[in-house]
């Protein structure tokens, strides 16, 4: 987890997860606190902000794609009638049967051309 802050004003949490526990290397962590800075300055300039004088471009839609997801998940929770976890679980499930990355399923679900079912297949 990686504070969003302004000075000593710190107001909520960015929190990146990894398919396993390990320490980061130099470049990972530098990324990490990159995407938190980006975070705080979205936030609180809007799309239009920018970074020590520049957007970074793949950080900017890394966030864009984790927006999406989450946009998914609770369209998945409420199409269900499951828990965000749950949704979260069904994604991904379906994304690993299907061969398609997490962030263009979600991307498919929120456009509408992907919905997730309640039948055995798991999609429609």
């Amino acid at each position: 987890m990686f504070p969003l802050q302004i000075g000593a004003a710190r107001f909520g949490l960015l929190t990146l997860f990894s398919d396993k526990s390990r320490a980061l290397t130099r470049n990972e962590l530098d990324r990490c606190l990159a995407f938190a800075e980006l975070a705080t300055e979205l936030l609180i300039d809007g799309p239009g902000g920018n970074v020590n004088g520049h957007l970074d471009p793949d950080l900017l839609n890394a966030l864009e794609l984790r927006t999406e997801v989450y946009q998914a998940q609770g369209m998945v929770m409420i199409q269900l009638d499951i828990t965000l976890n749950a949704a979260l679980a069904r994604m991904r499930a379906h994304a690993f049967s299907t061969g398609v990355d997490l962030g263009q399923l979600s991307t498919d679900i929120v456009a509408g051309r992907t919905q997730l079912t309640n039948d055995e297949d798991g999609a429609s």
